[in-house]
């Protein structure tokens, strides 16, 4: 497992960009030791009550002991909330300093809800005095911000050259040979969001997350995908195998 530091403390990683080996051991063992959970294995905990106070609480050697490529570079999971904070006293930080390669929209509102929904969302700001609120609120729409809005018409623009294409093709062919280019349903995709419905059900009824998990694996067909190695599956999905 890779990871980049996180902000508060800078010692610990940040769930945000991971580079993972995939395991459905390791992922049956980080369930086991789920705080809530009733397995026998040692629990851990989270400092921030989410995914990234648990991961460090299951890899506690990242910082102090694992080989160095183990350790990504800020840039690679740069945050927007690190900018907020540091942008208008020391913009070299950014300018120059951050060799930039992800952006992390970890402070609220995301640009992506602000262009929908004038409501201000907090989420990621409850903990912040009134005085820190007000300075992220002044660098809204800052560079990062148009950095991403630039980045989202330059794919809308895409999307819509490439969607005309399709359609211009399609009414060239036949109607057997448009048909047979029609992408196929992932039926796995749709169980996958009802699973999710499913679990939170059996986990509402008082069924512990291990067994509930079981369960509505089971319902929805997934556990056929436990013989799949998640490895060969991941590099088929980028064309590595």
């Amino acid at each position: 497992m890779a990871a980049a530091p996180d902000i508060f403390p800078p010692d610990k990683f940040n769930a945000g960009v991971m580079v993972l080996r995939p395991s459905k051991d390791v992922f049956d063992d980080m369930i086991s030791r789920l705080p809530q959970s009733n397995g026998d294995n040692k629990k851990c905990t989270s400092y921030d009550g989410g995914d990234t106070g648990f991961l460090n609480s299951y890899y506690p050697q990242w910082y102090s002991s694992w080989p160095a490529y183990s350790r990504l570079s800020f840039g690679i999971n740069a945050q927007r909330l690190m900018y907020h904070y540091t942008y208008q006293n020391r913009p070299q930080y950014w300018d120059e300093g951050i060799d930039l390669y992800i952006v992390h929209f970890s402070s609220s509102p995301k640009p992506w809800k602000a262009m929908s929904s004038s409501a201000e969302n907090n989420e990621s700001t409850d903990y912040l005095d009134g005085q820190d609120k007000s300075t992220i609120q002044r660098l809204k729409g800052g560079k990062l911000e148009h950095m991403w809005l630039a980045t989202y018409e330059r794919s809308q623009t895409y999307f819509g050259k490439e969607k005309r294409k399709q359609l211009a093709s399609a009414q060239s062919l036949k109607p057997k040979q448009a048909q047979a280019i029609q992408p196929k349903k992932a039926p796995l995709q749709n169980n996958s969001k009802l699973f999710n419905k499913r679990f939170k059900e059996l986990r509402a009824s008082g069924m512990p997350i291990q067994e509930a998990m079981k369960k509505a694996r089971v319902e929805y067909g997934l556990d056929k995908l436990d013989s799949i190695d998640p490895s060969h599956a991941v590099g088929q999905m980028f064309g590595l195998r």
